[in-house]
């Protein structure tokens, strides 16, 4: 991943599954961007317009942006290695959209 990546994590609450969840995305981030990266995570139930703006209907909803283009992963996924994988694949897809 070339320039910073900007994500957002959406969630609903900041329960154990939710840890679980940031601590995998953490982990897989890791391994992919090495910290080229800014994460904001958003609890849906002390902001609902945030989910409001940007369109999500469910959690954990993982929204990429990268310039104009944007890609968004919903539901858990359990290993970072999978994670990492989804994220390079889509990362080399956003990059051939823009040239």
């Amino acid at each position: 991943m070339g320039e910073k990546t900007e994500l957002k994590l959406y969630l609903a609450g900041s329960g154990e599954h939710a840890e679980e969840v940031l601590t995998l995305l953490k982990e897989a981030l890791q391994a992919v961007v090495d910290g080229n990266y800014e994460l904001q995570v958003v609890d849906l139930l002390k902001n609902p317009d945030y989910g409001v703006h940007d369109k999500v209907f469910c959690t954990p909803t993982l929204l990429l942006r990268s310039g104009n283009l944007e890609c968004r992963m919903l539901g858990l996924i359990k290993y970072p290695e999978e994670l990492a994988r989804l994220l390079c694949s889509v990362e080399a897809n956003m990059e051939a959209a823009e040239e």
